[in-house]
């Protein structure tokens, strides 16, 4: 609020602040965001953002203070976050209610001119059934295969009744990015419930610790050749 009234008339909390304050952003955002409707100069710590155009249905407030509807939020937020963490920030505003797919498609057709394909990809792995990236290493571990360009994933998806943090359909391949919770007895014979009920599905689950990214992506590399060299011949 302190940002938001020190920014004077029109001033609205903005992108992660907004998310945190929300309750759809897993970690504390990294500053305070604060949206201007026009120039002006402001003594603070915030990050001052301005824009001429700031329509009246991207306004809104929560708990007392003046911020940016979740769809202007989200159009924000195609400027500085991955497609699968703006997934998850989606099916986290989506599990309480608050997100409201016409209002988004509407704050995007008035945001001409902005970078908008990680949202339009975003919304797309919502759709799918995806919930985004739910921790750093998910998200280095998709990165990294980005980079190698191994095949995409669908990450945080329903496989023979388990949710299971990335699943390959073409490969019949789940891996899991398992952090040192998994240690604990109670989680360990979760898991091995899971190992089994994919395993008769059909499906492939390998476990790589959140250390061991590189030997996860390894894994994927290995099982995709052989089936581009299936496709050749």
């Amino acid at each position: 609020m302190a940002a938001v009234l020190t920014a004077g008339d029109g001033a609205l909390l903005s992108r992660l602040a907004v998310a945190e304050l929300r309750g759809v952003w897993r970690y504390r955002a990294p500053r305070i965001d604060v949206v201007v409707p026009r120039e002006r100069r402001v003594q603070t710590t915030a990050r001052i953002h301005r824009c001429r155009n700031l329509h009246r249905r991207d306004v809104t407030s929560y708990r007392g203070i003046p911020v940016t509807t979740i769809a202007r939020m989200l159009v924000d937020l195609a400027d500085e976050l991955h497609k699968y963490e703006l997934a998850n920030v989606i099916h986290e505003a989506a599990f309480k209610g608050i997100y409201i797919p016409l209002a988004t498609q509407d704050a995007m057709d008035r945001a001409k001119g902005r970078r908008l394909q990680p949202l339009r990809q975003a919304i797309a792995l919502h759709e799918s059934g995806s919930a985004g990236v739910k921790s750093r290493h998910e998200l280095a571990f998709v990165k990294r295969l980005e980079r190698q360009r191994l095949p995409e994933p669908l990450v945080n998806v329903h496989v023979a009744g388990y949710e299971v943090d990335m699943h390959w359909p073409g490969l019949k391949l789940a891996i899991e990015i398992d952090g040192w919770q998994h240690s604990r007895p109670r989680t360990r014979r979760e898991d091995e419930e899971r190992d089994r009920a994919l395993a008769l599905a059909g499906y492939e689950l390998l476990r790589f610790r959140d250390t061991a990214l590189a030997q996860a992506a390894s894994a994927v590399s290995d099982r995709v050749r052989p089936t581009a060299r299936s496709w050749t011949a």
